[in-house]
């Protein structure tokens, strides 16, 4: 028995440090699996990547909204456009997926209170609460968009000013449009270094087309025209209709700051102060409503 006891003690012993040499004088299979993981994120796209960062339940919710085209129905294809111009980390079905799991998550907990406390209220606050999230989250896009957009509508007149003093003196355009596009905010000066480099892989015209519609201002389709009469008569032939698109820049970008200096970002905050106060007078009324229910147990 004895014998038995110490061929056990001896051979625990013996596994509890060969082992750790071995792992100590072997390659390791964590190592293993860390080199391959390092390999695996080089060779995956920044797409790839961010999909990744997602939590795995967002990810797969989201795969299903891009596979499936239902959203689209549902959802105006102009919200994918605002939301595709901010230039998010993450795609727009991913934020969808979000959106609606959050709005889910809230509706659920009033249900279970409903079952518990057998109380309709519960069960009217659950849709109104989820819904409200949703619409936010939507109305959000939006908000952001807009904000987008008077930033660019701001800078768009000394963009032509600009660019009115460079051609008068000769300068060609690609190079007034490399030199503005490293004064201006990060809004515009990105589209005007995509707009350089799109003049590098097509014709001007073309990179200015597509310029045009990622600033989606009405106003910079004649000015498209007249930057294509200046490529082909010259400045003075357009110089003109030039400064009557800088006239028309600068009456936009005073009725897009006298829209902004309206509230409206203390309009969205009033609309997240309502849905958060209901929130709270939702939970405060839960609470009493619980209190209620032990106090006639």
């Amino acid at each position: 028995m004895n014998i038995l006891i110490y061929s056990v003690l001896i051979a625990t012993a013996a596994v509890l440090v060969i082992i750790p040499m071995l792992q100590l004088i072997l390659p390791g299979f964590e190592r293993q699996k860390r080199v391959a993981n390092i390999a695996s994120h080089f060779n995956k796209t920044e797409a790839e990547l961010l999909r990744l960062e997602q939590n795995a339940i967002v990810r797969s919710f989201g795969d299903r909204l891009q596979r499936g085209k239902w959203m689209e129905f549902i959802l105006r294809k102009k919200r994918r456009k605002m939301y595709d111009a901010l230039g998010q980390s993450s795609s727009y079905e991913y934020y969808m997926a979000l959106t609606i799991l959050k709005s889910f998550i809230v509706t659920v907990i009033p249900i279970f209170f409903v079952m518990v406390t057998k109380e309709m209220f519960f069960a009217v606050m659950a849709p109104l609460l989820g819904g409200g999230l949703f619409y936010l989250g939507l109305r959000k896009i939006k908000f952001l968009y807009q904000q987008r957009q008077n930033q660019i509508i701001r800078d768009l007149p000394n963009l032509i000013s600009k660019m009115c003093i460079a051609l008068e003196v000769g300068q060609p355009l690609a190079q007034i449009f490399q030199d503005v596009s490293k004064t201006y905010n990060p809004i515009l000066s990105d589209l005007l270094k995509k707009l350089i480099a799109n003049s590098n892989v097509m014709p001007m015209t073309s990179a200015l087309q597509l310029f045009a519609q990622d600033v989606d201002v009405p106003v910079m389709n004649d000015f498209i025209s007249v930057v294509n009469v200046i490529m082909e008569k010259g400045f003075h032939e357009a110089e003109a209709d030039l400064r009557s698109i800088e006239t028309a820049l600068t009456e936009l970008r005073r009725l897009s700051l006298v829209e902004l200096t309206k509230g409206n970002p203390e309009k969205m905050n009033f609309f997240y102060m309502v849905m958060i106060g209901h929130v709270i007078i939702f939970f405060f009324l839960m609470v009493l409503f619980i209190f209620g229910a032990m106090n006639s147990l």
